[in-house]
């Protein structure tokens, strides 16, 4: 069972990311991210294996002075493979790599799985985590369309096991 730390958005300007998961579930056979019970939220890391207490001491460590972080999406964009995940994409935000940076100061990127390492990550704030082949064509043409860009306040660090989503540890994030 993964393990991840990540960073949740929990404040009254989330619901364009709620609003993105109402219509992408119209691509899958049922609603991905509804079904989690986990807030929309940005992963900073993810192991397959990793002490718990160690897990939880890194993102105590990281969270301790953590401000809230604002992202702007302007796009959706897509990851292909065996689940295919439609995600919201963040503007470039310093902050958020430097976030994503501590994370890998506490713990060796190398025990991280590959595409959450600092050479190949993408930030991302997942919109949809199984649409079936069917209905990628439809996707992509919900995904491509023009997007107003919206803000959301990321305010809550956590470090959680999944699936099911697990929360091992949070911390309010505080200016």
């Amino acid at each position: 069972m993964p393990y991840g730390i990540s960073i949740q958005a929990r404040g009254i300007d989330v619901f364009p990311i709620l609003r993105l998961w109402d219509e992408a579930a119209a691509f899958e056979a049922a609603p991905s991210m509804a079904e989690l019970d986990y807030d929309p939220h940005v992963t900073l890391a993810i192991y397959d294996e990793i002490d718990v207490e160690r897990l939880r001491d890194a993102a105590a460590a990281v969270f301790a002075k953590q401000p809230p972080i604002a992202l702007t999406f302007d796009r959706i964009e897509h990851f292909e493979g065996e689940q295919w995940v439609l995600w919201a994409a963040p503007r470039p935000s310093a902050a958020l790599v430097e976030l994503q940076a501590a994370v890998h100061r506490e713990i060796d990127p190398g025990l991280c799985w590959p595409h959450y390492r600092p050479d190949a990550w993408r930030p991302h704030c997942t919109v949809a985590m199984d649409v079936p082949p069917e209905k990628r064509a439809a996707a992509l043409a919900w995904a491509g369309q023009p997007r107003v860009p919206f803000t959301v306040t990321f305010d809550v660090g956590d470090c959680a096991r999944f699936y099911p989503v697990e929360l091992l540890a949070e911390w309010t994030l505080t200016s």
